[in-house]
């Protein structure tokens, strides 16, 4: 049997494999109006989480 807090860590790298890098273009509309230019490399941040950190 797996443990909830193992389930749970896999459910959540299970979702961030499927909802992507979050990547919209080279530049995003703001709801401001605005549209703004994204950085020139990308910036990967752990996430932190009582279920453990993910990449």
């Amino acid at each position: 049997m797996i443990a909830p807090v193992q389930l749970g860590h896999d459910l959540q790298v299970a979702y961030f494999a499927l909802a992507g890098d979050g990547d919209c273009g080279d530049r995003l509309p703001r709801t401001d109006g605005r549209e703004v230019q994204r950085l020139p490399d990308r910036h990967d941040r752990p996430y932190p989480s009582i279920l453990g950190i993910s990449l």
